[in-house]
């Protein structure tokens, strides 16, 4: 009789000592895919996908795969993913960041809005969320709010040199000049890299532009310039234009400097693939190379 339990304790033992545990098949895959998520991103989310069924409780989860939609920029399964995430886990402020940031993406302002307040909610320092919510702001046409979680991006992350670029950018467009140039200014002493320091150069131009500062707008234009040298890197190309229509209407025009600088313009640009999204300066560089060039 011993020795038939004994028996039945082998045969039926499988049952439960060599039973599979879900929860644990999920680690597994989750692991299985950080480890070749930046070498196979679909293999990666077909394995998160599969645990997200195995332990569909498990918030992280569902975050790694927001993450990984992130990463193919397929923002409705990112969001969708990333707000099961913080449904599971509500006091994770990163997981509405991720949602947040996937619903703007996808121009879901309303429902971004929710999310990225929850995140700044729960982790005020988190300038990612505040930079999203203050563009999703912008959208609702809530521009003081907007400046609001610009600023305070900034605040949270005052090296970031594209916050100051945002909040910049929103006081020249709601035309306060005087703040938009204090930003610059501020943002400029990080010693942003040449791409970077262009980019806050034009925009200082543009603001010298707007407050009728010819002079001062033609200076930053040369800077911008001489920042990028060549200027062949994605949205370089307009400093030639900026600054041959900046030395083509000052007084006295500077026609030789002016013709060569939108020569260059129109050959870099209007003779090309991007002419179509700079239809409008490829057409007034035209109208002012008529200008400088006629007798």
């Amino acid at each position: 009789m011993r020795r038939l339990s004994a028996l039945a304790l082998v045969l039926f033992a499988p049952s439960f000592a060599w039973a599979t545990c879900p929860k644990a098949d999920a680690v597994a895959l989750a692991n299985g895919a950080d480890a070749v998520m930046s070498v196979n991103i679909d293999d990666a989310i077909a394995r998160l996908s599969r645990a997200t069924k195995l332990d569909p409780e498990s918030g992280r989860i569902f975050y790694d795969l927001a993450r990984a939609y992130v990463k193919k920029e397929q923002w409705k399964d990112a969001a969708s993913a990333a707000s099961t995430a913080a449904t599971l886990a509500p006091t994770y402020a990163s997981y509405y960041t991720v949602a947040g940031h996937a619903l703007a993406r996808g121009q879901a302002w309303t429902e971004a809005k929710v999310s990225l307040e929850n995140a700044v909610r729960l982790d005020p320092n988190d300038a990612d969320a505040h930079y999203d919510l203050a563009s999703t702001l912008e959208h609702l046409h809530d521009e003081q709010g907007a400046l609001d979680h610009y600023t305070r991006a900034i605040r949270a992350a005052p090296s970031r040199t594209e916050l100051y670029m945002a909040l910049a950018d929103l006081y020249r467009r709601l035309g306060y000049l005087d703040q938009a140039l204090a930003v610059v200014r501020e943002g400029s002493t990080w010693s942003p890299s040449p791409h970077v320091h262009f980019t806050f150069a034009t925009l200082a131009g543009a603001i010298a532009e707007e407050k009728q500062a010819k002079p001062e707008a033609l200076a930053r234009y040369r800077e911008a310039k001489d920042a990028c040298g060549a200027c062949d890197q994605h949205g370089e190309a307009v400093a030639y234009f900026n600054l041959g229509a900046a030395l083509a209407t000052s007084k006295p025009p500077k026609k030789g400097e002016a013709e060569a600088s939108l020569i260059t313009f129109q050959k870099m640009i209007c003779k090309g693939a991007a002419a179509s999204r700079y239809a409008n300066e490829c057409i007034e560089a035209q109208t002012l190379l008529r200008q400088v060039t006629s007798p």
